[in-house]
């Protein structure tokens, strides 16, 4: 048994002993049929003040679940992170769950392509190949957009063209995977991204936070 599991089962086993029932709302969990004491301990993993903009949908007939976060971007939203545990936490329960991607909030575009590569992800995938810049690569602002992964990526690829090159440049919903790389001598700018952030102790490439807890990406600019 993974320490997932034992967690989940701890947590399941306390909930029974002593009684409680987590009270869920549902304007923000929207399942298509009553989800049990298990779907909720999952749940419950997330903190309460992280729990806005998820909207969850069980189909019982094949026990496949769909988890979706609103695009808007606020301080209440729950973490990747966060996501990913609550995703691994069902797997336990749910035999397909699967995170839908339709709305993404802006994020430097290295977040972007990991997330879209976690568990429970579905469709395209982006990989961002090395070059002068990966900082500028990494770092590039991504969304928001809503709708399918390869619309996504193609309105992204066309409005960032003077910055980047995609392979395809144009991806359909059977495209498996865009390949993305900065081009030489492109034009950004260092914007601030809003909101505080805390400074991580062994930050990932596309985590550009500095001591007094702002955070930045970078955005393409116009093609000259």
């Amino acid at each position: 048994m993974s320490g997932l599991q034992q967690l989940v089962g701890l947590i399941v086993l306390a909930l029974i002993a002593a009684g409680v029932i987590i009270a869920v709302d549902y304007r923000t969990v929207q399942p298509k049929a009553p989800v049990d004491d298990r779907v909720l301990a999952c749940y419950a993993l997330i903190p309460a003040d992280r729990q806005a903009g998820l909207h969850f949908k069980y189909e019982p007939d094949t026990k496949t679940a769909t988890v979706d976060v609103d695009a808007e971007e606020t301080t209440k939203r729950p973490t990747n992170e966060q996501l990913d545990t609550f995703i691994q936490c069902l797997h336990v329960f749910i035999k397909d769950v699967r995170l839908a991607t339709a709305s993404q909030p802006a994020a430097p575009l290295g977040e972007v392509a990991d997330h879209w590569s976690a568990s429970g992800q579905v469709g395209l995938k982006l990989t961002l190949m090395p070059g002068s810049n990966n900082e500028v690569l990494n770092n590039l602002r991504f969304g928001p957009a809503s709708g399918n992964k390869s619309d996504i990526v193609a309105a992204w690829c066309k409005g960032a063209a003077a910055c980047v090159k995609c392979d395809p440049q144009e991806p359909t919903p059977q495209t498996l995977e865009v390949l993305v790389s900065l081009l030489p001598g492109s034009h950004t700018n260092k914007v601030q991204m809003p909101g505080s952030w805390e400074t991580p102790n062994q930050a990932k490439p596309w985590q550009l936070v500095d001591r007094k807890g702002r955070r930045f990406f970078y955005e393409c600019g116009q093609a000259s």
